[in-house]
Formats: C-alpha cells, structure tokens, sequence
C-alpha cells in the first residue's frame, strides 16, 4: 500500500466509529476524537502501513528541548467506505483507550433511522461576543415557537411554519449526527454559547447539554443554530414558556 495512494483514500474523508469515535483527515491534519474527550486536532504522516499521529510535548510544556511524541496505528483494512486502525505503540494504546482496534465507517454510512419525533427543543446562551441567545422548539406538525434574546434573528416571542425541505434536511441531520446515541459529559470551556438540544421520540426522550457538542453532530447543531433565519416568523400575541425537561 504506497504512502500516496493510502493518504489520498484517508484524507478529504470523515470517518465515524462503532462507538461514535470520530476521525477527520485533510492533506496534512486530521482532528482525532473519542467519547467523553474534546477533539484534538494533530498533524500525522502515513509510512507505509502505518499511520503515525504527531503530538508535539513542547506545546504543552512549553519546553523546546522535548522530544516529539507520536501514535502509531497500523491501517489494517482501507476501503472507501471503512477504515481499521490498530494500535502498535504505548500512546497509540491509550489514545484508543485500550482497544484492540478502531473500526471506521464513511460518516454517511454511520447513522440512526428515525424517521419522526414528537419535539425538539433547542437552546443556545450569550457569550462575550454575538452568540445568539435563542430557545426554539418544533413539533411533529412542523410548527415552531421560538423566544429570541440578544443576538438573535429576531428579539421577543414569535411562531411560525417549517417548509417540507426544511423539515426533511433537519430530520436527516438528526440521522447523520447520531444524536440518540449520545450522551452528555462534563466540559470545561469559556466563554462559547452552551448549547442544549432535547428530543423525545416515542417513549423515549433524549436530554444533551454541551458547550462543544461530539465532532459526529457539529452539522446539527450549525443547522439548528442558523435554522431561524430560514423560518417566517410571526410575533405572537402573548408570550410564552418552552420549558425543557428535568
């Protein structure tokens, strides 16, 4: 397997495992990220079989004279559609939480097949700078109430209507992030919008809570956050509350 032709295969790709791991590859970085950690973005090379995931110990440590620390995994299988990543060095092991491998599929062959909800409610905060404070939910009759504070597209209590394309794309999006297999994790960030998001579908409600969402739903949340400026909104007559669940 040329170090070419294996790079262009694992690069310009997103790749998502069976545990919601996730792996993004451009032509000289690749943003590495597993369940319960904040993405990591590094730069890597492939030798042969072998992809090898640079961490540079002086940026954390600020020391000049340390050594460069590097994971290797060997790419066992590399299709279009799948990758297998196993560790072959110490880091490469504890980067992969031990496991035996990484199994990768394309990132649009990795999602859930909900096909209705019953709501979604979302909301995002302030931060220092032009966050929207918005809260919003939709229903399954495609109805929207939404309360914009500052920032937002709109400030005060409105409602309106979601087209058929657009409801459609939000229910794809929810699909491909895998929201329903998520859950919530404690993170320590300044000063960026903490995002909620709930969904109940069937008897079963999903409750999530981040200030950076996994890599697998970044598309969901971009969508959700700009979705009101794609709506006609309507000020409603009286104000009311969209109350998420305890």
């Amino acid at each position: 397997m040329g170090n070419a032709f294996c790079q262009s295969k694992l690069s310009s790709r997103v790749w998502v495992g069976d545990s919601l791991e996730y792996l993004s590859i451009d032509r000289t970085e690749l943003i590495f990220e597993k369940p319960g950690f904040l993405p990591e973005r590094k730069t890597y090379s492939v030798l042969g079989d072998t992809l090898r995931i640079f961490y540079l110990k002086s940026q954390q440590n600020k020391n000049p004279n340390s050594k460069i620390k590097y994971y290797d995994f060997l790419i066992k299988k590399l299709t279009d559609s799948s990758l297998v990543l196993i560790p072959k060095n110490d880091y490469a092991k504890a980067l992969a939480d031990y496991k035996d491998s990484i199994g990768y599929k394309e990132r649009h062959f990795v999602k859930t097949t909900l096909t209705r909800f019953d709501y979604l409610r979302f909301n995002s905060t302030r931060c220092k700078g032009d966050c929207a404070s918005q809260t919003f939910e939709i229903t399954i009759d495609r109805k929207i109430r939404f309360i914009g504070g500052a920032n937002a597209v709109k400030e005060g209590f409105y409602t309106g209507n979601i087209c058929d394309s657009l409801f459609f794309a939000l229910l794809e999006e929810i699909n491909m992030s895998n929201i329903t297999r998520l859950n919530s994790w404690k993170q320590q960030v300044n000063d960026i919008p903490e995002i909620s998001i709930e969904i109940k579908y069937g008897d079963s409600i999903k409750k999530l809570k981040y200030f950076i969402f996994p890599s697998v739903a970044n598309a969901l949340v971009e969508f959700l956050y700009n979705l009101p400026e794609k709506v006609q909104l309507s000020e409603s007559k009286e104000p009311f509350v969209i109350a998420f669940a305890e």
